[in-house]
């Protein structure tokens, strides 16, 4: 009996022992499986990568051989270079001997291959014994931007001012110019010094440093991308020459009170500075930042130009004017011919910021070529000027050179050189031919007298306010005397021709 309890006893541990071991062998490690890069969502180019990192841990017993996977929607990452949308540069599955309690980590590099869009990305452990042992991460997104384009285009440099040929007759030069892009802009003059210029898209200067003659200039430009252009001009400068001293005040021999001296000299009237005087395809403009009132003359070297001078009488200050002269040649479309006569030329002379009111008319002296006279029979030249679409014909006389000219004119706008063959007078009506005569002598007294007042007086002397107005008011008269000797000279004509042919009144 006491066998038999012992025996008992014996069997009773023996079971429990199995038990235990049996638990034991029957009880399956755990995986965990942690995310370490990238921290969230990543954004990333066509044509570039990114790194996934994954750390694995084994608890609870040993886990043995572990394979780590990497997936995009669902599907194992190729590792074949060029797979599309991403390719892997290392294994995939990467593989891990773990025992218990021991961790290790796996690295995948992606390439971002395929079309623009978003992706889902996620990691998978799995035992390889036992493949109901797995962890896997959360799942994130991966978006693919389209391709970033290199930009190797250089910039474009517009250059407008100075421009090729340009001359400029004082100083400071306005240099202006303008790039199709953000960049920076230097420039060498001249072969000196790179000097900077502020800006982004325009860019501007003042050039000083420059010489008598051609000066050459290369401005250079870079964009953001650091592509560089370059572009050069050359102009002209020739220094105008300064003018004449004013005569210095007469002596004070007696007399007069020394108290008084400074109040004339004070309403004097001095002439206007030179103009600055820029050449273009268009014509030659002058150009005044402030024109003050007095004789301002205009000298045109010009072969293009029939015309040598312009003098004008200024009645006020002016500020920003120019002065634009231009040979439009033998036809122009801008307005009708002049009947009954033959063209030479015809010429623009365009204001700008300078209204009639601000003076009183000019003498304009040009040239007609000897040729068009003579092969036209050309007796008479006269300036023809265009008023609202009517040819109107100035007071012209004759200059002191050959075929050389001068009118005045109260305005500009577009003008003629215009010539005619003079009839012979008629010798039945030696009434009419006496008649006319004292009237053509007057008429020419008023050419005279206009034509030549501004021509000759002293524009390098300062005139007292009284003679400018005594000025301002000869002329004036001279050309509305003129205009009525002309219209009474037509009509003298008409009522002439009207007897020739017999006609009633």
């Amino acid at each position: 009996m006491a066998m038999n309890k012992k025996t008992l006893i014996l069997a009773l541990a023996l079971a429990i022992i199995g038990s235990i071991l049996i638990n034991n062998a029957s009880a399956e490690p755990l995986i965990t499986l942690t995310l370490l890069n990238p921290a969230g969502d990543v954004s990333v180019n066509q044509n570039e990568g990114f790194e996934v990192k994954a750390q694995v841990q084994c608890s609870g017993g040993d886990c043995g051989q572990i394979d780590t996977s990497l997936y995009q929607d669902g599907n194992v990452v190729s590792t074949a270079n060029g797979a599309t949308p991403f390719f892997a540069n290392t294994s995939n599955p990467e593989s891990l001997t773990l025992n218990n309690s021991d961790s290790g980590e796996v690295t995948w590099f992606v390439n971002a291959s395929g079309a623009e869009g978003d992706y889902n990305f996620s990691v998978n452990a799995t035992q390889v014994s036992n493949q109901s042992v797995t962890a896997s991460t959360s799942v994130w997104k991966v978006t693919i931007h389209g391709a970033v384009v290199l930009d190797t285009t250089p910039p474009v440099i517009t250059i407008n001012s100075p421009t090729d040929g340009q001359v400029f007759t004082s100083t400071p030069i306005s240099a202006n110019l303008s790039l199709d892009e953000n960049g920076t802009v230097s420039y060498i003059l001249n072969g000196g010094a790179n000097t900077s210029i502020g800006g982004d898209i325009v860019f501007s200067t003042s050039l000083s440093n420059v010489v008598d003659g051609t000066n050459a200039i290369t401005f250079y430009a870079t964009d953001a991308a650091g592509n560089t252009a370059s572009k050069n001009v050359t102009f002209n400068f020739t220094a105008a020459p300064p003018p004449p001293p004013a005569p210095s005040p007469p002596a004070n021999n007696g007399g007069g009170s020394s108290g008084g001296g400074g109040g004339d000299s004070g309403g004097r009237i001095g002439p206007p500075p030179n103009p600055q005087v820029t050449t273009s395809a268009s014509g030659i403009t002058y150009s005044w930042s402030n024109l003050s009132k007095g004789l301002a003359n205009i000298t045109i070297n010009s072969a293009s130009i029939p015309v040598s001078a312009i003098n004008l009488l200024v009645l006020a200050d002016t500020n920003n004017v120019k002065l634009t002269v231009s040979n439009l040649g033998k036809a122009v479309t801008s307005v009708d011919s002049p009947t009954n006569y033959n063209v030479f030329t015809y010429i623009e002379i365009k204001p700008e910021n300078f209204p009639a009111s601000a003076y009183a008319g000019a003498s304009i002296y040009f040239t007609a070529d000897s040729k068009w006279l003579k092969d036209n029979n050309i007796d008479e030249v006269t300036l023809l000027r265009n008023v609202a679409g009517q040819w109107v014909a100035l007071p012209t006389q004759k200059d002191k050179s050959a075929n050389s000219y001068v009118a005045t004119t109260p305005g500009f706008s577009v003008f003629a050189i215009a010539g005619k063959k003079t009839s012979a007078p008629t010798t039945n009506n030696g009434n009419q031919k006496a008649e006319l005569e004292p009237q053509q002598t007057a008429q020419n007294s008023s050419n005279s007298l206009t034509g030549k007042l501004i021509q000759y007086i002293p524009v390098n002397q300062p005139i007292s306010p009284i003679l400018f107005w005594v000025i301002v008011a000869v002329v004036i008269g001279g050309i509305v005397v003129g205009y009525l000797m002309v219209t009474r000279e037509k009509d003298k004509e008409e009522i002439s021709g009207n007897f020739k042919e017999g006609r009633k009144f």
